[in-house]
């Protein structure tokens, strides 16, 4: 700006008043750059600061932005008899926004943070117990197809034996009834015998009563055989 309003003068004469008029904004401007260079020290020292202050790395940006406008936004402490007075809005705005923070870590990032870290503490310890508890769920699984496998030898032994004790008692069943058939035939076909022998014998001798019948018939009377 000082370079913008001193161009035009040294390109025609200066009258008294004009020359006054530019030496009075020449000072103004003076006194407004020199102003302006301890706020921007002190927004670079408040930028230094929050970077170094152990602060979340997400608060850091708006803490630096709300530093910086706070202190371009402040008159400067100007010497006496200058255009800017040094007055107490700086300090009550720092302080505002101290209490601010405080306020926001104890209300919001503390508990927060806490909550995040628990859950980080959390998820870390069941990942340590899933990662040790690989040996132990090989080892019981090994067991359990172990169990599973002698399971299924003794359900086929038992198998295996009721099928022989079924076989054994059937076949022992078969027999005695094939005994009890015999021996009813054997009676059966005894009895049958000794009928058939009685019938024999009756039909002999009804024979032989018909036959003498009829010889008797047939032959003269003082003929015998």
């Amino acid at each position: 700006m000082a370079a913008m309003i001193a161009h035009p003068v040294c390109l025609r004469p200066l009258t008294g008043p004009v020359r006054s008029s530019q030496a009075a904004q020449g000072r103004a401007i003076q006194l407004v750059v020199r102003a302006a260079a301890p706020k921007a020290e002190g927004a670079r020292s408040a930028a230094k600061a929050v970077r170094e202050a152990q602060l979340p790395a997400f608060v850091r940006p708006a803490a630096l932005a709300a530093i910086t406008n706070a202190l371009m936004a402040l008159p400067a402490h100007a010497e006496a008899g200058k255009i800017f007075d040094f007055n107490l809005t700086l300090p009550i705005m720092a302080g505002q926004f101290l209490l601010l923070m405080v306020f926001l870590d104890k209300t919001w990032f503390g508990p927060v943070g806490k909550v995040l870290d628990e859950r980080d503490g959390y998820i870390r310890d069941q990942l340590k117990k899933f990662k040790g508890n690989d040996e132990e769920i090989l080892a019981k699984q090994q067991q359990a197809e172990k169990v599973l496998s002698e399971a299924r030898a003794a359900a086929q032994k038992q198998i295996q034996d009721a099928k022989a004790e079924a076989t054994e008692k059937s076949e022992k069943r078969l027999a005695e009834v094939k005994a009890k058939i015999d021996k009813e035939l054997a009676s059966a076909i005894a009895v049958l015998e000794k009928e058939k022998q009685a019938a024999l014998s009756d039909l002999d001798s009804q024979v032989d009563r018909l036959a003498a019948d009829v010889l008797a018939r047939v032959l003269p009377e003082g003929v015998k055989l």
